[in-house]
C-alpha cells in the first residue's frame, strides 16, 4: 500500500520539541490510517535561514524508527529548496537523509529568494497562495497534489489547520486521541500506538487539526518563526 505522510514539529515552552506524523493511504490525504508522535529534550536556538538545525532533528527521531513501513511521498511544512540554484531547505535535508523517497514543501509564506517555488491558491476565503517545491519528484507535479489535498481551505485537511485544545472537539463528538497518543509507553515518545490500538481511520472532516492536536498537547504555544 502506497503511504503518504505529513508531519509537523512543535517547541513547548518549557523547552524540547514535540514531533508528528500523520500517514494516509492516497494522495488525497483524506483519511488518517496512522498516527505517530515522538518527543526530544533538546532542540538547537532558531537561527534565520537555517532552519533545519532546529527541525530536522526530532524529524530525524520521528521517521527513522518506521522501519519496513517506509513512507513514499512526504510533506513538510516550509520549503525544500531556497532559491532556484537549490540551496537547501529543510525538505532537501529530510530527502538528503533518505527519510522519504519524495518530499513536498508546503510554505504559508514566500520566502525573497524562492521564486521557482510553485504558487498554489487553494479555498475560497484566501487570496493568499501556498508555495510548493519539491525534491524527488518535478515541482508542477508536487503542486498538482497539493491542490487536490482533501479540504476547501486554504491549508490542506492534513496539515495545520487551526489551533484547537488537544481534545480537537467536545468530548461528546471527539475523543482526546491526542492526550492518549503522547501519553501511550515511554513518557518521551508514541511510536505506531494508533495501529497498535487498532483505531480506526480518522476521517477528512476531523484532520484539520490532527498535527496540531499531537504536538500541541493541550499547550498555548507561541509564534513560530518563518519556516525555511
Amino acid at each position: 500500500m502506497t503511504r503518504f505522510g505529513a508531519v509537523d514539529v512543535h517547541y513547548p515552552p518549557e523547552g524540547g520539541a514535540r514531533a508528528a506524523l500523520v500517514v494516509c493511504p492516497t494522495a488525497v490525504y483524506g483519511d488518517i490510517i496512522e498516527e505517530r508522535t515522538i518527543e526530544v529534550a533538546e532542540v538547537a536556538e532558531y537561527r534565520p535561514g537555517n532552519f533545519y538545525e532546529r527541525e530536522l532533528p526530532p524529524l530525524r527521531a520521528l521517521l527513522s524508527r518506521s522501519g519496513p513501513d517506509q513512507l513514499d511521498i512526504l510533506i513538510v511544512d516550509g520549503y525544500v529548496t531556497l532559491d532556484p540554484d537549490g540551496r537547501s531547505g529543510l525538505g532537501a535535508y529530510v530527502h538528503a537523509e533518505g527519510l522519504a523517497p519524495i518530499v513536498i514543501g508546503v510554505a504559508k509564506t514566500p520566502f525573497h529568494a524562492a521564486n521557482h517555488a510553485v504558487e498554489v491558491p487553494r479555498g475560497t476565503s484566501s487570496t493568499r497562495p501556498l508555495y510548493v517545491t519539491a525534491a524527488g519528484m518535478p515541482t508542477g507535479d508536487a503542486a498538482h497534489l497539493v491542490r487536490n489535498m482533501a479540504g476547501d481551505a486554504r491549508l490542506p485537511e492534513a496539515q495545520h489547520g487551526r489551533r484547537r485544545p488537544a481534545s480537537g472537539g467536545s468530548p461528546s463528538s471527539r475523543p482526546p486521541r491526542a492526550d492518549w497518543l503522547t501519553n501511550q509507553g515511554s513518557p518521551r515518545s508514541s511510536i505506531d500506538a494508533r495501529r497498535r490500538a487498532r483505531i480506526p481511520p480518522v476521517p477528512t472532516s476531523r484532520m484539520s487539526a490532527r498535527l496540531r492536536d499531537l504536538t500541541n498537547a493541550g499547550c498555548d504555544l507561541p509564534q513560530r518563526p518563518h519556516r525555511r
